[in-house]
């Protein structure tokens, strides 16, 4: 339901009148702010886009109005922020604020660190031209070597939106202009921040390090060899562990300021802080190792694999990795297991990633400490709903040939199911699948995502246990088959080549049904083709590869791949 212009201006003058826009620097109402963030948003959609002109009038008397703190005014750039009345040219109907409130900032920056803030979101709306950077160069500098906190922070978010904006295709912002500002910057000063830094400040300061540092301006490695490291590692020894977050984000900043360009890299940063992380693992066994995702994706390139660039951590980081997880106690975890609750099991399945990874001894010392009953209980609803996080939790847990403990979890836990059982279920426990199946219950052999490794390990895991029956589920499930077929995949090719192959195996007759059902004028698969042809090069190409596998093969399958390489081949 829209709203009318008078309804936004009544609606926009009560929230201004008592107080919601305008707040105060002691008090920061959250109730109120959560109010005037949706109200604000109701205003400024494209529904309500009529009334624009009214709202935009009555807001920007607001942001220009002096008697408003600039931390008011910050709460409401961040609100129409992401609005559609600030998306493209309707940012033009904000533009009688720009030259005001920049000129406010500069006035009131050393008064409230807001006005650094507010700023950011003025160059965020209009950009900034290679002049308005040259006219504004020596506040930026006092800005970027100022302080901590929300000054560095909103220092860091000018600093990366002129790095975003200068890398643009489209940018008009010189990149050597941004590059120079940043080699002007007041290093000693900043330095002299570094040295001073208490552990509270390490994640704002690490925030604006990393991207004052993007083009690795001269002065690092006076920054590098003046950072009074052992200082700073004193503060770390002895820190509470809810400052996990601040620590990993320091030590990420300066292990890729110290190490940026160096063929020999310096793990000092991670190794002296082993006692810090293993410290935060005691205290939160669950989390941590996931939550110091500076340490093993940035210093120690455990990242996830789509991210690695097909890179793999080097021996010297794999040792390193191997030491922090030698401290680390299976028992603490699998104690805290006993009582998990659902919100804990994504990011369990996060750290044992990392840790399986470097150390595949870690899991199987787990599993023989863990009370399997208490906590198969601790997460009963997760089971019954077959929740994404357990899916992706359990595939850690088939450590065996026989793939248990999934397996026997997934058994005692066949009748809390509800649905169909998922894929993943399906190939840690087929002897469950095909219970199910015999007793009329449904399968699931796609996952919502319709990811094929799911589906393969699935169908091969049933093809192992029970040939005979395995054809009759295939049978049943030809239309979701044929369905997950025309639908658009990221995976690659191969595994959909396995899936033909598992299915010849069983039955050639079955292969061939399938294949025949096949219908690449289907408007299902029209969509997906259309939709690689001109959105989806990366993916287009895949699917070249296995239309030409196809055509190599004879027979229809040939015919299908040599359609769908024609299909593919317009574009």
């Amino acid at each position: 339901m829209g709203l009318s212009s008078e309804e936004v201006a009544i609606a926009l003058s009560r929230l201004d009148s008592i107080g919601i826009v305008t707040i105060s620097d002691e008090i920061l109402r959250t109730k109120h702010l959560s109010y005037a963030d949706r109200l604000i948003g109701e205003c400024f959609s494209s529904k309500n886009y009529q009334a624009w002109p009214t709202s935009v009038e009555i807001v920007l008397k607001i942001i220009l109005d002096n008697k408003v703190t600039l931390e008011g005014v910050y709460w409401l750039l961040q609100s129409i922020d992401l609005t559609d009345a600030t998306r493209f040219e309707n940012k033009t109907l904000w533009l009688s604020m720009l030259e005001p409130l920049k000129y406010r900032c500069k006035q009131e920056w050393k008064q409230s660190e807001w006005a650094i803030g507010c700023y950011y979101y003025l160059i965020r709306f209009f950009g900034i031209s290679n002049e308005e950077l040259n006219l504004d160069e020596e506040y930026l500098l006092q800005w970027f070597s100022s302080g901590f906190g929300n000054t560095a922070i909103f220092s860091k978010n000018i600093a990366n939106h002129l790095i975003n904006l200068c890398r643009g295709a489209e940018s008009d912002l010189s990149s050597e202009l941004v590059q120079d500002l940043f080699e002007k910057i007041n290093s000693e000063k900043l330095i002299r921040l570094a040295n001073k830094m208490s552990v509270s400040d390490f994640y704002s300061f690490g925030e604006l390090v990393n991207r004052l540092t993007y083009f690795r301006p001269k002065w690092v490695e006076g920054f590098a060899a003046n950072f009074e490291w052992r200082r700073v590692v004193n503060s770390i020894k002895i820190a509470n562990p809810e400052y996990l977050y601040s620590v990993d984000k320091l030590i990420e900043s300066v292990f890729l300021l110290d190490n940026s360009g160096k063929e020999n890299h310096e793990y000092k940063y991670v190794t002296d802080s082993i006692p810090f992380i293993t410290k935060c693992f005691e205290a939160d066994p669950i989390n941590a190792i996931n939550a110091f995702d500076g340490v093993f994706w940035r210093c120690l390139g455990f990242g996830p694999h789509f991210l690695r660039g097909g890179k793999n951590p080097t021996a010297q980081q794999l040792k390193v990795a191997k030491d922090i997880i030698s401290n680390l106690s299976p028992e603490l975890m699998a104690k805290k297991m006993n009582n998990l609750v659902s919100r804990d099991l994504e990011n369990l399945a996060r750290s044992l990633s990392i840790i399986n990874e470097i150390d595949e001894s870690f899991i199987p010392d787990l599993v023989s400490k863990l009370d399997q009953n208490k906590f198969n209980s601790s997460i009963y609803s997760d089971w019954k709903k077959q929740s994404n996080e357990l899916q992706h939790l359990i595939r850690f847990f088939g450590i065996e040939s026989n793939k248990e403990p999934a397996r026997s979890w997934i058994s005692s836990n066949r009748d809390n199911i509800e649905g169909g059982l998922q894929p993943i279920f399906i190939g840690f426990a087929p002897e469950v699948a095909i219970e199910y199946f015999n007793n009329g219950k449904p399968l699931k052999l796609f996952d919502k995502e319709k990811r094929w490794p799911e589906t393969v390990f699935a169908l091969a895991s049933l093809a192992d246990h029970d040939e005979k029956i395995s054809i009759e589920i295939v049978q049943q499930y030809l239309d979701e088959i044929e369905d997950a077929l025309y639908h658009l995949t990221l995976d690659p090719p191969y595994l959909i080549l396995n899936f033909f192959r598992i299915i010849h195996s069983l039955s050639v007759d079955l292969f061939l049904k399938l294949i025949f059902r096949i219908n690449l004028n289907d408007p299902r698969a029209l969509k997906t083709i259309k939709q690689l042809n001109e959105t989806q090069e990366n993916e287009r190409k895949n699917y070249l590869k296995l239309a030409r596998l196809a055509m190599r093969l004879g027979g229809e399958v040939a015919n299908l791949g040599k359609v769908l390489n024609d299909q593919l081949k317009m574009n």
